[in-house]
Order: C-alpha cells, then structure tokens, then sequence
C-alpha cells in the first residue's frame, strides 16, 4: 500500500513538473527572427535589473567596490533594485545598491547612503552643500583614505564612499 502512495505522489509530482515546462509563453517576432521563450520567472529578472540613472562620474584612480577593483575611469552610476538590509533604527530607504557601468556593463557595485538634501549640512562632517540637482562630484577625504561619490538628485543625496586601490 505504502509503495502505491509514493508512486501516485511521483507520477503527479512529474505531472506537475511537465505541465509547468509545458506553459510557456512565445513572444511574437516582428522582424523575422525566431521568438524567444520567456517565463514568469525570467521577465521578473528582467524587471529586477532595470533601474534610475542617478548620474556620470568620473574616478580618477582604481578603488575598491562592494570587495572588487573598480578601474579609474568615467561610469554611469545607477540605482539597483536589489534591497540593503538596513542597520538596526535605520530607514529602508536610508541605503541603496548602486552600480557603476562602463559601455553597457556593470563593472560593480556599493552601497550609498540616501538622505534628503536639506539635511546634507548636518549629516557630512565637512557641513558642505551637496552638488547642484542632477550633478556629482567625486572627492578624496580623511587623509585620502577614500573617496567620497555624491549626487544629488530628485532632492535626495546619494554618497558612495570607496578606498582607493
């Protein structure tokens, strides 16, 4: 009897699991090429990498992002949609991934700080008002220990700090 159960329970499991394979949906193709398969899953994917430009800056030496190297250079910088688990008493808007991206690709990421603009004077040391809307400025601060990214945009700040390599 027992061996009976299991193997209703297999055969409907691998009937589950032909009749998901089985739901994908076509895409139609306007200009010849053969539609590409999409499922749920690879469309939420999609949305998840999309994001808001937040600016263009330009590093002038290698630093160190999120653990990895990120060469001198100029990078569009742009919020990720991946979630920060923020600190304890902190605000889950407070931080937020970044990424920097180079001709179309991501060459890494970090963790900004966001707060609004007319709190930046309290909230930097150095009391300085943020970029004008819209613009960044990249500056070495602490002894050159790092450099500080800010943006400003929408009203909000967004300060990235990177050592340099």
């Amino acid at each position: 009897m027992k061996h009976l159960v299991l193997v209703g329970i297999l055969s409907a499991s691998l009937a589950g699991i032909g009749f998901a394979q089985g739901t994908e949906q076509q895409s139609p193709s306007t200009n010849g090429e053969k539609p590409a398969a999409t499922t749920g899953r690879t469309a939420n994917r999609a949305q998840a990498g999309s994001s808001e430009v937040l600016g263009t800056i330009t590093l002038p030496a290698n630093v160190t992002a999120d653990g990895q190297i990120l060469a001198k250079g100029t990078y569009q910088v742009r919020l990720s949609n991946d979630q920060v688990k923020p600190a304890p008493g902190a605000t889950p808007s407070s931080e937020r991934w970044v990424e920097f991206v180079q001709r179309g690709q991501v060459k890494g990421r970090e963790v900004a700080s966001v707060f609004a603009n007319s709190d930046a004077p309290k909230i930097t040391e150095d009391r300085q008002a943020p970029p004008p809307a819209g613009r960044a400025k990249v500056q070495l601060l602490k002894e050159k220990q790092y450099y500080r990214v800010w943006i400003s945009k929408g009203g909000n700040s967004y300060l990235i700090h990177l050592p340099p390599q």
